[in-house]
């Protein structure tokens, strides 16, 4: 019981981090962003910049909270029973290398998990390359059954990861990343990166605009 309240705090945690960084540091979301999506946008999240959120993370009561050694001790349990090498953490460490820019993940529908997600990175393009590389070589990894085919659009080539009902396929665009979980998807998104879609954008919707 000790260790399923200690998940749950952890959960509670993160949640009241990612609402108090928003909270504490809006940011309007670049038209260049929003010009990406589709009017029909049901499903919009920004990360205007990792690095930043890091840091606020790091100043906030919260975090202080939760370097208590009080609250230390009373996590040292459980946390002994976590991997020292997870995938999710490896991944979170991976991220700070890419010094993540206007990330989003988005969709046009709530019935289905059609997503389009995607990041700038500041770091160069080649090591960009080795810490997505990591990324996936994780997931072929772990889940079996999962194929590796690519193909090529336009002048980019996408990379599909595949396996039952899962689908991830991504390509690099200049220093953005961007990743969808069905092929066509991705596609539609590149059309937009490339200026080869002209319809109306997420940007140009009214109810955004004003949300924003």
């Amino acid at each position: 019981m000790k260790r399923l309240l200690a998940v749950i705090l952890l959960v509670v945690i993160a949640a009241l981090t990612a609402y108090y960084i928003t909270r504490q540091h809006p940011a309007a979301v670049p038209s260049t962003i929003a010009n990406l999506l589709p009017a029909d946008t049901a499903l919009f999240i920004h990360l205007p910049d990792a690095e930043k959120n890091r840091d606020a993370w790091h100043r906030t009561d919260l975090y202080q909270l939760y370097c208590e050694p009080a609250v230390q001790d009373f996590l040292q349990k459980p946390k002994s029973h976590l991997p020292e090498k997870s995938s999710m953490r490896e991944a979170w460490n991976d991220s700070s290398a890419l010094r993540i820019r206007n990330g989003f993940l988005a969709a046009n529908s709530f019935d289905s998990l059609r997503l389009i997600a995607g990041f700038e990175f500041g770091c160069d393009q080649k090591e960009a390359q080795a810490v997505i590389e990591r990324w996936k070589s994780r997931i072929l990894a772990k889940a079996a059954g999962t194929q590796r085919t690519s193909t090529d659009y336009e002048k980019h080539k996408i990379d599909i990861l595949s396996g039952g009902q899962f689908i991830f396929a991504s390509t690099i665009a200049g220093r953005q990343f961007l990743a969808a979980t069905t092929a066509e998807d991705l596609k539609a998104l590149l059309d937009r990166v490339d200026g080869r879609t002209k319809a109306p954008a997420l940007d140009s919707d009214e109810n955004f605009r004003t949300a924003m």
